[in-house]
């Protein structure tokens, strides 16, 4: 995740969009899209750029939760 982040810099988040959420007793999740704007790679110019970001969590039969970040095309 290091390596793939030194891709990105002097970046800004620019809006957040819930897409869908769900819960249980047992289970949560939420699915949102994160837009930002970053200079990506060597190039100098800021490009928007949009990331789908699912969180589950497993409710009080499990602890914490977890999460992982997907581009969007």
């Amino acid at each position: 995740m290091e390596r793939a982040a030194t891709n990105y810099r002097d970046g800004e988040a620019t809006g957040f969009e819930r897409i869908s959420e769900y819960a249980t007793a047992d289970l949560g999740y939420t699915i949102e899209i994160e837009r930002l704007r970053s200079k990506v790679g060597g190039g100098d110019k800021l490009v928007p750029i949009a990331l789908g970001s699912p969180s589950y969590s497993g409710g009080k039969k499990a602890r914490g939760g977890s999460s992982f970040v997907m581009p969007i095309r």
